[in-house]
């Protein structure tokens, strides 16, 4: 009792010097269990970072001073690619490279209820965004001559959905022993004013926490131990919302192991000046990628003396990373970035409301803030019509059905 007594005192207190008292306002109606598990998930919410977030948020820096930076561009690639894919096998047949596999985000947007990985895109038969990641994978094993690890970041609600998923599609003919899964970092939603929501009277109201904490997740899970013991040199970090994405490409990597960089960075020509994609450039002389909604009118439109855009590279969420190196730099804080959702709550009378239009933010990390954080990198063009087909959206641009077509153009049987 007095354990809990006092740690009611250190969260009361914690709560009042952020002005979140708020989220103990269902706190004596709870059942003993109930109390504790509340007291124990506010004592681990770190306040402080979500105001900075929050304050961010207020001010909207969107004026941060950019230039232009080089990229290894198509035809180079081309004019070198057996090369480069010489190289890239060689490292993946010695065990050095393992894939993580971001996949926390739901299918919502596209009527799943559950991990986007499991959405089928199929026409005549079943085809699932987890299915195309782990043939792929094979394809490269068989090339390679050796297994290669895949770790997926889910998020809570869906992991162990996510696993029954695969045992029952018999982890689609790939080592199960290959297949790990690890659990992403969750953060409390805020409301437009910077308070944190309840999701139930007892429960905070909690979001998966982006992409950009995946390293972290991976080492509390143990697997960056697992990876150290087996050698793994690199680590292959993609979404799986984009079916194109060449997995462990060869050539890629043999331009990384080429250059001697630190972190290759996969991107793509902008389809337009306003393009809704983050655009890699350079901030205080290192690599930086400036999201579209901070780019001026300006900048997005600049162009340099051959009358090309002097941005016109945009990010699609395949990197390269060298394990040494994430290692030196993980520790180092990246901002939290607040996104605008609609955010079910508890209301004063204790009833939950689920609101018609936003009402405030989740927090996020995100993996394209790690670039600024390395010195040698490789920015690496691929072909958008090859490499690109995200699903954002269950119809238009972005979506279910631009991605098949795109699938259907590069020979995949749907």
């Amino acid at each position: 009792m007095r354990d809990e007594r006092n740690l009611y005192q250190c969260v009361w207190n914690k709560l009042r010097e952020h002005n979140q008292l708020q989220l103990l306002k269902w706190y004596a109606s709870l059942g003993e269990k109930e109390k504790q598990t509340l007291l124990l998930q506010l004592n681990e919410i770190d306040y402080t970072n979500l105001e900075q977030a929050f304050d961010r948020q207020e001010k909207q820096q969107g004026n941060l001073s950019i230039e232009p930076i080089d990229v290894l561009k198509l035809e180079e690639i081309t004019r070198n690619k057996e090369k480069l894919q010489k190289l890239g096998i060689n490292e993946i047949s010695r065990g050095h490279v393992a894939v993580v596999l971001l996949a926390g985000g739901q299918g919502t947007r596209m009527g799943l209820d559950g991990s986007k990985g499991m959405l089928d895109i199929g026409l005549e038969k079943p085809l699932y965004l987890f299915e195309i990641v782990v043939r792929k994978l094979r394809k490269t094993a068989d090339l390679a001559g050796c297994y290669i690890d895949l770790y997926i970041m889910l998020n809570e609600r869906d992991a162990e959905s996510v696993k029954e998923f695969f045992e029952k599609h018999d982890y689609f003919e790939y080592p199960r022993e290959n297949i790990l899964f690890f659990r992403q970092k969750m953060y409390p939603k805020l409301f437009f004013d910077g308070k944190i929501a309840l999701e139930q009277k007892g429960q905070v109201a909690m979001a998966p926490g982006g992409n950009g904490a995946w390293f972290e997740a991976l080492e509390q899970s143990h697997f960056v131990e697992r990876m150290r013991k087996k050698h793994i040199k690199w680590i292959n970090l993609v979404s799986v919302d984009n079916p194109l994405y060449n997995i462990i490409d060869t050539a890629f990597l043999g331009a990384l192991i080429k250059q001697d960089g630190q972190l290759g960075v996969q991107v793509v020509e902008k389809s337009s000046p306003y393009e809704k994609v983050g655009v890699i450039c350079k901030k205080e002389g290192k690599p930086y990628v400036k999201e579209y909604y901070e780019m001026s009118r300006e900048e997005q439109e600049a162009v340099n003396e051959q009358n090309e855009l002097c941005y016109r590279y945009g990010v699609i969420l395949n990197y390269m990373f060298d394990l040494n190196e994430m290692e030196n730099i993980h520790t180092v804080d990246l901002p939290v970035h607040l996104a605008v959702k609609k955010i079910p709550f508890i209301d004063q009378r204790g009833k939950t409301v689920f609101p018609e239009q936003e009402n405030g933010y989740i927090a996020e990390r995100l993996a394209l803030d790690m670039i600024h954080l390395f010195e040698r990198v490789l920015v690496y063009e691929v072909d958008r019509k090859k490499d690109f087909a995200p699903i954002k959206n269950r119809v238009g641009e972005d979506s279910i059905e631009s991605a098949r077509k795109l699938l259907v153009e590069n020979g995949y049987v749907l």
